[in-house]
């Protein structure tokens, strides 16, 4: 230990001056060092957890994506073997309807079971109706037509289920305003079956 004396106008004081105090100076910069590392090696695991969390959470998202998409190819194939064992049944009778005056390509076929009586459009063809109309359906049966039901025209073209028939002679697809009417009007036909 090192001493020092000092005199400041008849006075002395003593100061000791020690080898700790540097000891301490020492012992406070590793302290600060250690913190400033520590600081450091928490924000860097905190950004890699951070990282970590955002993957996590774009590959959760990717998974649910990938569950939507198997869902819907599954209801998709689904709904192609039930129309598949509708069009390839044995009992199903095909009838083509066509434009009767010829001047159009709209076309569509109807799938009936004439032992079931289940009965189902194709549309093949058909344009967009005007705002405010609907397509409808019609059977003739010893010469009285009766409404069967509406089918849209929808974009992946899926066959549409209409009301059972146990009997028909000829089919009959009409432009109808929303709602229908009672009774079949010759102007509104759109589509007929072709003679058997």
């Amino acid at each position: 230990m090192a001493e020092e004396t000092k005199s400041n106008g008849g006075s002395s004081i003593r100061v000791v001056v020690s080898r700790w105090s540097k000891a301490y100076k020492i012992l406070l910069a590793a302290c600060l060092f250690s913190m400033v590392i520590g600081t450091g090696t928490s924000i860097f695991f905190f950004v890699k957890w951070y990282q970590a969390e955002q993957r996590y959470g774009e590959t959760k998202r990717e998974d649910t994506k990938s569950k939507q998409k198997f869902e819907f190819l599954k209801r998709d194939y689904e709904t192609m073997l039930r129309e598949q064992s509708i069009i390839r049944d044995v009992n199903a009778h095909i009838v083509n309807l066509k434009d009767p005056t010829g001047n159009s390509t709209s076309y569509a076929r109807i799938y009936w079971n004439r032992f079931s009586g289940e009965v189902f459009i194709d549309v093949i063809f058909l344009p967009v109706p005007p705002l405010g109309k609907e397509y409808r359906v019609w059977v003739f049966d010893s010469g009285v037509s009766s409404d069967i039901g509406t089918f849209k025209l929808t974009f992946d073209n899926r066959l549409q289920s209409l009301y059972s028939v146990i009997g028909a002679e000829s089919w009959v697809v009409s432009l109808e305003p929303e709602g229908g009417s009672k009774e079949l009007m010759k102007e509104n036909i759109v589509l007929r079956s072709e003679k058997n």
